[in-house]
């Protein structure tokens, strides 16, 4: 009866019901009120302790990467299987597992990856925007993938929370950068893809320009369309990956994201962060050196995702970018002056947000 309370559904209900009320709240503030925020952030705190257990203390049989992950846990623990497999590749995240296989059973070790992934984001949510710190907590618990790689996607999802707090190093100074790369690499011992967005975060470190930045990502689009076949093959070749090859010569099954095929639905969702970036930068004259830092980083990214966009599961390989997506929605909403009503803008972007991730 307990276990029930740790459905997808009621998941949804309740934050989306939390993520609605709060949007209508925000639709009533000014534009000074909004921009000014408040240094209270109590509320804020306890929500996110809430989040971190409501998703670490899950059944360990719910979701289907849970239950794989922790029937691996479990047969090692016992001592039916001597090792597990992909240290030389993720070794971060298995020696995470490997102390948690000491110190605690599998229910224990789930709540310390969900720790990883809620208070990383949390923290680099934090250090963007302590006055806005709730509002951009609801974009980042209501966003389409948020409770995808809590429960399933787990060592992506962590890899990608630990590379958000490395990103928020950047764009202060060379010590600060420095110790940004280094989450970033920890991120990829954690899960290799994570190395497409050190790839991306140290382009958009010296391509600067935003309509530029945009040409390159439109050119991803015409490129994949023309030569999707070869993409696949290079991919195939550079990942060196049994599973990776095997998803890209996937044909389609039930699942939604499983469908092969360009993928007009997934580009035209990834596109409202960076529609809102150029309006903001290259309209409204913004300059903020970590907003467009952070825009640019998510356009290469998502540009890499682009290219291979027609493999099955593609929302796998689009995660690379959309872990930034509720931060590049929430940040130049509670930082710049850019709509004449920026509160019913930004409330109207969140319940749209919300709703797409409930149908979705």
């Amino acid at each position: 009866m307990f276990s029930s309370i740790f459905s997808t559904q009621i998941w949804l209900n309740v934050i989306s019901i939390i993520g609605l009320l709060y949007s209508l709240y925000i639709m009533t503030l000014s534009n000074n009120k909004l921009l000014r925020g408040t240094n209270n952030n109590v509320l804020s705190f306890i929500f996110v302790i809430f989040v971190t257990l409501y998703i670490g203390t899950r059944p360990i049989w719910c979701y289907e990467d849970t239950y794989l992950y922790t029937q691996i846990f479990n047969l090692v623990q016992r001592g039916e299987w001597v090792s597990i497999k992909g240290f030389a590749e993720d070794p971060f995240f298995l020696a995470v597992e490997y102390i948690c296989l000491e110190l605690t059973n599998a229910s224990g070790w789930l709540l310390v990856i969900a720790v990883f992934y809620v208070i990383g984001m949390a923290i680099a949510s934090l250090r963007w925007l302590p006055r806005h710190y709730f509002l951009i907590l609801i974009f980042c618990f209501t966003a389409f993938s948020f409770w995808g790689y809590a429960t399933n996607g787990i060592r992506n999802g962590m890899s990608t929370s630990i590379v958000l707090v490395g990103l928020s190093f950047f764009c202060k100074n060379k010590i600060q950068t420095i110790l940004g790369y280094s989450l970033l690499l920890l991120g990829m011992a954690t899960h290799k893809t994570v190395g497409v967005v050190i790839v991306a975060a140290s382009a958009a470190l010296f391509l600067k320009n935003t309509n530029t930045n945009l040409s390159i990502w439109l050119s991803c689009i015409i490129f994949s369309l023309l030569f999707q076949d070869y993409f696949k093959e290079l991919f195939i070749w550079l990942s060196d990956d049994d599973r990776m090859a095997h998803y890209l010569n996937m044909e389609t099954s039930t699942d939604k994201f499983s469908t092969s095929g360009f993928r007009w639905d997934f580009i035209l969702y990834s596109a409202a962060p960076i529609l809102l970036g150029w309006y903001a930068i290259v309209k409204k004259g913004i300059t903020d050196k970590t907003y467009m830092f952070l825009l640019h980083t998510y356009i290469f990214a998502n540009a890499f995702w682009i290219l291979i966009n027609t493999v099955a599961y593609s929302n796998r390989f689009a995660y690379l970018s959309w872990f930034m997506y509720p931060i590049l929605l929430a940040y130049p909403l509670a930082k710049f002056n850019i709509f004449k009503h920026q509160g019913l803008v930004t409330g109207l972007i969140l319940i749209a947000c919300i709703t797409f991730t409930y149908i979705m």
